[in-house]
């Protein structure tokens, strides 16, 4: 049906995103710098997404015809204001989170469709809300934000449409290790108003709604797939005082 590039295509978000964008029909090129697994309709390229040089070499490289280009690849890089290396950490998330993206969708902009197409990120709940140790990632989460809003009014032109999908509580290789401390999964998910953690096919179901004839009117926007988390703050003193009255 169509013809997309999967960023961090090999693990988390970005597997399920191209595992469900093959089971609708389309054909992906994965970048990354792992080999996801083999499946028809799936193609793959070695991109080191921190080296814009690496990115317009591969872009150069794609074919003609892009319809979608999901940005997935990402990384914790945890620091603080106080402890850990913040600038290295810095450097690493907005190279990855937010250069990449930009320096992708720029280089790719003679590869897509004639009638345009989409141009996706996958954002965070984290760049609104704080939490230990995310100093970096929040802070390119939400660069990345704002680049998304600007591209999508210079590109509209071209019929190209950039939006984003911020996850909330979704377990990935990235951040299994904090799900699997009982403590820090029954904590964090009080302040969910779900109640449950999240699924990588909810963020992609978002993005293949954002992909869709279905948001062909929708641009510069972030669509949050966090079950609520982000209202959730007082979650628990909500509750308490519901069963209490």
């Amino acid at each position: 049906m169509g013809n997309w590039i999967v960023t961090g295509g090999a693990g988390g978000i970005g597997e399920r995103v191209v595992s469900d964008a093959i089971e609708a029909g389309h054909a992906v090129l994965v970048w990354d710098v792992r080999k996801p697994s083999e499946r028809d309709g799936v193609s793959f390229e070695m991109v080191d997404l921190t080296d814009p040089d690496s990115i317009c070499a591969a872009a150069e490289r794609a074919g003609a015809g892009l319809d979608c280009f999901v940005h997935c690849a990402g990384t914790l890089a945890t620091a603080t204001a106080t402890s850990g290396n913040l600038v290295e950490a810095m450097e690493l998330t907005f190279r990855l989170h937010c250069v990449a993206f930009v320096a992708s969708v720029q280089a790719l902009l003679g590869k897509f469709s004639e009638s345009g197409g989409a141009a996706i990120a996958i954002a965070s709940a984290g760049m609104d809300m704080v939490y230990p140790g995310t100093l970096a990632y929040g802070a390119s989460k939400a660069a990345l934000q704002r680049s998304i809003k600007q591209m999508a009014v210079e590109l509209g032109g071209r019929g190209i449409r950039v939006n984003s999908v911020s996850p909330g509580a979704v377990a990935t290789e990235m951040t299994r290790h904090l799900w699997e401390d009982p403590d820090f999964a029954r904590e964090r998910l009080k302040h969910v108003p779900l109640g449950r953690q999240g699924e990588t096919k909810y963020v992609s179901d978002a993005v293949a709604f954002l992909a869709s004839e279905a948001a062909c009117y929708i641009t510069g926007e972030d669509l949050w797939v966090d079950g609520g988390v982000r209202h959730g703050i007082f979650q628990p003193g909500v509750r308490a005082a519901m069963d209490d009255g």
